[in-house]
């Protein structure tokens, strides 16, 4: 996870580290700056804004209110029944650009295969994701049948999309959050042999 903390971090111009959206606000509305679609890269890292810490600032001193979409497969690939499907990143932008946004979240999560996502009225289907931070070399296969990951060899595919896709937000002007979910932190989802590449399933 540092790892991929520092990844993000290495794109300049720096954005903030998001883990939700802005939260709700109390008293006098200040100065909000101009939309995502009208307004250049962000040029520095946000932070609370001294007037009202309810808000963000640039560093232009205008409020900057974080509002956007999201959906889970924005860094990682998933699919059903085995069949990955990658999603098409660009167009997502365009429809938050659209809509006027200027935050969405890059969501991670830990799970190779997981159940139980109620994404259908009954019987929910399996999904398989990809790519992780590491390589699937072996030796041997982990407990999804899968080869093992080898936490000793980075996927430097992984990051570079990370990074590919943060530099696309900036270039709007949006600030994207990136979520890690640990196994533990999404484990009702796991199935009964799930390879956990923390969780010394891996190697």
């Amino acid at each position: 996870m540092r790892t991929m903390i520092r990844a993000l971090l290495n794109c300049r111009p720096v954005t903030a580290i998001m883990t939700g959206a802005a939260g709700l606000v109390w008293g006098v509305l200040p100065p909000l700056a101009a939309n995502a679609s009208a307004s250049g890269p962000i040029a520095a890292p946000l932070r609370a804004l001294s007037t009202n810490p309810n808000y963000f600032t640039d560093g232009s001193g205008k409020a900057i209110y974080l509002t956007g979409s999201h959906t889970w497969n924005t860094l990682q690939d998933w699919g059903t029944d085995g069949s990955i499907q990658s999603l098409d990143f660009a167009a997502f932008v365009n429809m938050l650009v659209a809509h006027h946004h200027n935050f969405t979240l890059l969501w991670t999560t830990e799970l190779p295969r997981f159940r139980g996502l109620p994404t259908t009225a009954s019987s929910p289907p399996d999904f398989s994701v990809t790519p992780f931070p590491w390589q699937r070399t072996g030796p041997g296969n982990a407990t999804d049948g899968e080869l093992k990951f080898d936490l000793a060899k980075f996927n430097q595919a992984c990051f570079d999309r990370l990074r590919d896709r943060v530099r696309q937000l900036m270039r709007p002007a949006f600030t994207p959050g990136s979520i890690f979910l640990p196994a533990n932190g999404s484990s009702a989802f796991a199935l009964p042999v799930t390879a956990i590449p923390l969780q010394g399933q891996t190697m």
